[in-house]
């Protein structure tokens, strides 16, 4: 049996898995981001919570394994406080750090210095650190991310322009990647500037004017696509349905995964807002 078989099976005997909590709170964190934008502006101007709000928020997300919408639901101080957060890790972690450490000097029962820092870590890490590349800012799943990415940078390579051509074509016809990725991103994402040449021509060719191969060229290039279809679904652990979307096998979504989401989110408004400004 194949991987996706197996799941299948189970999904047929016991139904799918319920979500899990991080799952949720991605969906959650995803309606909540898209609800402040407004009017083609995002709300940065939301009050800065008090500590008393902050530490709730705090312990309720360490302490109970409850989803942040229903947290958020029934405390409007938590629901304030993660909608900070959510503004301010993009572009303020300053902000963060300040009152963060603020708490530090605070005593709350159940709240533990372990559990400032961690969050420290994980705000630090969105705003400063191991910050992705602009191919978050284009992938179709941005909160599979790091999947896609260690995938596609292992099976392209700068020696091999014409399969790297290839790898990214099937990319895009599987749903990875958008039809009109931007080709000099590719180029520098892969690192492929001593070929750029070579990579227009062959994505002319096998992409842009497919269309236009003779029968022999065009049976050699699906052959060429399947290979390599099948070994990037591998790679990265995906399947791809009949009705065209994309299953990450064996993926339980984590706060990671939301926080890739939001990036991706956040830098896709501010570049559009740029270029709206610049028009």
């Amino acid at each position: 049996m194949t991987e996706e078989e197996i799941y299948e099976e189970l999904e047929i005997t016991y139904g799918k898995p319920p979500r899990t909590t991080s799952e949720k709170n991605m969906i959650w964190l995803k309606g909540v981001l898209e609800e402040h934008i407004i009017e083609g502006e995002f709300n940065e101007d939301v009050p800065k919570p008090s500590l008393d709000a902050l530490a709730m928020t705090l312990i309720a997300i360490t302490t109970y394994d409850i989803p942040m919408e229903e947290l958020a639901a029934k405390k409007p101080a938590i629901r304030r406080t993660l909608l900070w957060f959510i503004v301010k890790c993009h572009n303020h972690y300053d902000e963060i750090d300040e009152i963060m450490h603020q708490l530090m000097h605070k005593s709350y029962r159940g709240l533990k210095l372990f559990m400032i820092t961690r969050m420290l870590k994980i705000f630090k890490w969105l705003s400063m650190q191991e910050i992705p590349t602009k191919l978050i800012e284009v992938v179709l799943h941005p909160e599979h991310y790091d999947d896609i990415s260690e995938g596609l940078h292992q099976l392209i390579s700068p020696n091999k322009i014409e399969s790297a051509v290839l790898y990214i074509i099937c990319a895009i016809e599987d749903g990875l990647l958008p039809m009109d990725v931007s080709r000099s991103l590719m180029i520098k994402e892969f690192e492929l500037t001593p070929n750029k040449s070579a990579y227009h021509r062959y994505f002319s060719k096998y992409f842009t004017y497919a269309a236009d191969l003779n029968a022999q060229e065009k049976k050699w290039l699906e052959t060429q696509k399947e290979k390599r279809k099948i070994t990037l679904r591998a790679t990265i652990g995906y399947t791809r349905k009949d009705d065209g979307s994309i299953k990450f096998l064996g993926r339980t979504l984590t706060a990671r995964n939301a926080l890739l989401y939001l990036i991706a989110k956040l830098r896709r408004f501010l570049d559009l807002k740029r270029l709206i400004k610049e028009s």
